[in-house]
This record gives structure tokens, sequence and C-alpha cells, in this order.
């Protein structure tokens, strides 16, 4: 039963009680009939609510506008089709297509049940919301993909002919995509999706999802790239077979790049992302599995794709644990699926392969064999080559190696230059598995551009080992702020500096090098100097004279230099002429504020 109004509770109070109270409950009936005012009538209300809820829509508030129009629709409402047309754009914008096509195919219904029996102002008012009813149902179609119905829809409105004429475009591209994807054209099929996403706003349809995800994984081209030069050869295609990964890196490098149709040569550091172009692919078919998969609609096979794609691209991202979830989600799916079962078998066996050859690697390192270290990241290599991680580790591990091998071979006892003979090919190596390890590596590795400068370095080739370290401080997300990574760059610098300078050792004479003590320098120079002596070119023509003259100086000048420890000391270091004289300067004025002197003669201490 319901209870009275307050108003009349206080007027049966008022007439009962005495003067005092009298004036005290009428003051009270007064605040209440001024706060609460009588209720509005129900189509007044639906007004309210429905500008509300248009108010609420223009600034932005899918979500109160919703609400507002549910409360509009749960009144006597007036025009019931406008509201849910309304409601319809509201679910649009909250990604919620699906609710937008019922609401817009009751608000459909409510036209053609009221169309009947309408006046002829109310039925121009409904054709007008037929179309717009219909061209919305169609946007709502178009993007949950069925673009088929949405044709339907629009078919006998000739009020829409620019929204047929581009569902038509649409539903082309949709068959050219479904046929390169069913013909395993992926690159092709890509396209189409994204032109379909993009161009025509189909954003929610889940199959679709899936299948762009499956071509940004399986449309990936290897391309070939020296790191260290910022090389990068595009637009070919391997003609008979794909190589290996477990072939010889320095091989497989060399053939790529002579079999590339365009070379561009840049510097590696207008061009780091170049090099693990086809893991972006990875990733983006990684994301869109996963969109996919939160929308939550798919079922079945769709379903089962949809894991298996995310599972590859997880796996080429060097994500083991979470592709090994993704198969497993798979199989739960379709116990019976025999390649499902494969396949996840293979990587539970592959991880453990992985983990026994990486300890295997550090034991035979600790007792310094490390050729057999070499050997068995060469079998990790063959482990699982789609893991673009585990690659990018075991070429790093096999370039460690043969780093330590080139400086074994330096370090041993012999000639100098046959050492450096023999480590060249050591460091070749170690090149060209650093590069290797840069392709693959999801993410930038900084022990490859570590060992690989060095091997370059190794090889005499210094302005190569500058922009692969220049490339490590605007690739790596703390470069510029590693101390150790500039220092390396700094000595990097002045090593090809130091390679560009005239040689003052042999200029005085061949056999002499940095490691040259001061005898041989001496012994080389009373040869030098009796050799370019202009008194044995006095009865020559002047021209030779002159020669003679000019190379006499710059031994005898050399000789000076060398013989001077400190001079000595940093020009091997690899500072130039100018930078010692500076160095030797600042330290001589270093010693004079030490020793109490003053180096500007001109002031005393009074």
């Amino acid at each position: 039963m319901n209870s009275p109004p307050s108003d009349e509770i206080a007027t049966r109070y008022i007439s009962h009680a005495g003067p005092a109270d009298v004036s005290a409950l009428e003051k009270l009936l007064q605040e209440l009939r001024t706060v609460r005012p009588p209720a509005a009538p129900p189509r007044q209300q639906s007004r309210q609510l429905r500008d509300a809820a248009t108010s609420a829509y223009k600034r932005g508030l899918y979500k109160e506008a919703l609400s507002l129009y549910t409360k509009c629709l749960a009144t006597d409402c007036a025009e019931a089709d406008a509201v849910l047309a309304n409601r319809a754009a509201c679910w649009l914008m909250v990604d919620q297509a699906e609710r937008a096509v019922d609401d817009c195919r009751k608000a459909s219904s409510v036209i053609a049940e009221q169309l009947p029996k309408a006046d002829d102002d109310e039925r121009k008012r409904l054709v007008s919301q037929r179309s717009k009813v219909a061209a919305r149902l169609s946007s709502s179609l178009q993007r949950l993909g069925r673009i088929d119905e949405a044709l339907s829809v629009i078919q006998d409105d000739p009020s829409l002919t620019e929204k047929r004429n581009q569902l038509e475009q649409c539903q082309s591209t949709q068959k050219q995509a479904t046929e390169a994807y069913e013909g395993e054209e992926y690159s092709r099929a890509k396209r189409c999706f994204v032109k379909l996403r993009d161009d025509y706003n189909v954003t929610d349809d889940a199959d679709a999802r899936v299948k762009l995800a499956a071509c940004h994984v399986r449309s990936r081209r290897p391309h070939a790239v020296d790191a260290t030069r910022g090389h990068r050869t595009m637009k070919f295609r391997l003609a008979s077979k794909r190589l290996e990964i477990d072939k010889e890196t320095t091989h497989f490098i060399m053939r790529w790049t002579r079999r590339a149709s365009t070379v561009s040569r840049r510097r590696a550091t207008a061009e780091p992302r170049h090099a693990q172009v086809h893991l972006k692919e990875y990733a983006d078919g990684s994301r869109e599995a996963l969109s996919a998969l939160a929308t939550k609609k798919l079922r079945g096979k769709s379903l089962v794709e949809a894991h298996g794609v995310r599972a590859d691209a997880l796996l080429a991202q060097g994500d083991r644990s979470r592709a090994e979830q993704h198969l497993a989600a798979c199989l739960q799916l379709d116990p019976d699926n025999s390649d499902i079962k494969t396949r996840l078998k293979h990587l539970r066996r592959s991880t453990k392969d992985a983990e026994r050859i990486k300890s295997d690697i550090e034991s035979l390192v600790r007792r310094g064999e490390y050729d057999k270290a070499s050997q068995a990241a060469s079998e990790g290599l063959k482990v699982d080559p789609s893991d673009k991680k585990l690659t990018a580790a075991m070429h790093v591990r096999r370039a460690k190696c043969h780093q330590l091998l080139a400086l074994k071979v330096l370090r041993s006892n012999g000639d100098r230059d046959q050492r450096q003979d023999k480590a060249l090919p050591h460091w070749r190596r170690v090149h060209a598995d650093s590069s290797a390890a840069l392709y693959h590596a999801p993410s930038p590795l900084k022990t490859a551009y570590l060992l690989g400068s060095e091997a370059l370095q190794g090889m005499h080739r210094y302005g190569d080992a500058v922009d692969l370290l220049e490339t490590a401080l605007n690739t790596l997300p703390d470069g510029k702020s590693d101390r150790d990574l500039v220092q390396k760059f700094k000595t990097a610098q002045r090593l090809l500096k130091k390679a560009q300078r005239p040689d003052l050792y042999k200029l005085i004479g061949p056999d002499l090098d940095e490691h040259s003590d001061e005898s041989a320098i001496k012994k080389a120079y009373k040869k030098a100097a009796m050799r370019w002596h202009p008194d044995r070119f006095s009865c020559k023509g002047e021209k030779q004279q002159k020669e003679a003259e000019e190379q006499f100086q710059k031994i005898n000048d050399a000789y000076e230099f060398l013989t001077d420890a400190q001079r000595k000391r940093l020009w091997d270091q690899g500072y130039d002429r100018e930078e010692i004289e500076q160095q030797l300067e600042m330290q001589k004025q270093q010693q004079q504020y030490r020793g109490g002197g003053f180096p500007f003669g001109g002031f005393r201490r009074g």
C-alpha cells in the first residue's frame, strides 16, 4: 500500500497542533514543496531525459548517454525509433557494434509498425528516420564485417547511393582478402585486411583480426643486413629455397647480399630499425591475435587459430613460456589435433635442449675449450630456428667463443704480423655472428654491438667500428648514458684517427711499429738518415735534392718525437700531435702549480 505524500501528512498534523507548532510545520511544508516540486508528466520526463542524453553524447560522455537513453525508453517515449537510433550511435562509439545492430533492428520494427497509421507529418518523419536507421544499421554491420547484410539493408534506398558504392568497394576488397588468404598469398592478403580495417572501418570482425595476425606472422621476408655498415638489401626473394640459419653465417650473409636486386648504402645511425624489420611483423601479429581473443567472440576453429598464431608470434619474439601456454590452450580446445600436439611437444623438447646447450657452452668456456664451445653454439642454432631470441643468443655465444680464440692467438708467442693473420678468420666469424645476432634479436643487444665493433677493429675497419658504436648509442634505450659504451665509442674514434694519420714508425723504418723499443728505433733511424742525407744527393738534380731534404727533415722530426717517452706513449694511444702538445702543456702548468710557481710571469704574490 502506498504511503500518503509528505505534504498531506504535514497538513493533517497542522490541524491537531498548537499555534507554535503550526507555524513551524507550515514553514517545513513550504521547504518541502520548494526542494521537491511535483513530478513532471511522463511525456515531459521522457523529453528531458532525451535532451540530457543528447547533450551527454555531444560532450563525448557516451556511457552516461547510454544510461539516459535507456531510462528514456523505460518511460512513455513519444519517438522510440529516434531514441533507439541514437542509442545505437552510442553503442558504436563504445565499440559495441552487435548491440548497435540490435537497436537499429528494433528501431526499424517500430517504424514499420507506426508507418501505416501515421498522419502526413509523422509519415515524413518516419520515412526520413527509416533512411537514417538503415544507414546506421549498415555501418554497424560493416564494422562486424557482414558486408553482404549491410548491402541488403540499403539496396532499395535511393538516398543512400554513396553508402552503397562504398560498401560495394568494401565487399570487393573483402573477397580479394579472402582469396589471397586461402591462396597463401599472405602479403597481398595483409594489405587487403589492413585496407578493410583502416579505410572501410571493419574493426569488430574477430575472424578478420585472426587472419590479419596470421598474415603478419607468415608474410615476413628476410633482409640481408650488415649491421656494421648500415647496408640493407631490399625487395628480393630467394629463388629456390630458404636459407637455413644453421648454415655458415658468413657465407649466407654474403650469398644474400650477392643475390639482392638493389643495395642501399646508408649509415647505420639512419636505419637501426631495418635490421629487425620482420620482427615488427611478429609484434603486429601478436597484437592483432590478442585483440581478437579479447573480444571473446571467437568460436571453434577461429579460436584455435587465434591461439596458434599468437603462439607463433610469441615464439618468434623469444617468449617461449607464453607461447607454450597458448599452444596448451589450443590443445584443450581441440584435443585431437595432431599438429598442435607435435608443436607443443617440439617446443618443450627444444626448451630443454636449449638449456642443456647453454650449460655446456658455459662449462666449455670456463675450461678454455673455445673450439668445442663454438661447435656447441652451432648446434644450438639448430634447436629452433623460428625462435629469434634463442637464435640471436646462440650467435652471440658463438661470437664470444671466436673472440676468445682471436685474443688467445694474439697473446701467443711469435711474429706479430703472423699472429694478426691467424686471428683474422676468428675476427671475421665474430663480425658475422654479431651481425646475425643484431638481425635476429627482438631488441637491440649491447653485447652484439660491442663484439662487432671489436671484430671490426681487429680487421682494421675502424670507420665501420665507429659507425656501429654510434648506432648502438642511438638505438639502445640507455645508450647515451652508458659510460662503458660511450668510452668504447671514444676509443674507436681515437683508433680511427690513428689509422688516418701518417705513420711515424714506417717513416723511419718499414719494420717498426708501436711495440718497437728505443734501440730499434735508433737503429732504423741511422739507416734512414744515411739513406736520405742531403750530401748523398749533392750530385743529383735540384728536384731530387729538394725531395731528399724534405724526407730527411721528416725523419729527424719523427725520430725526435718518438724518442720522447711521454710523446711516444700518447701517440701510441691514438692522440695526434696537436692534442699531445696540449696535454703536455697542461701537465707543465699543473707541475708549476704544485711546485709553488705561477704560470703567468708578470704577477707575483706580495
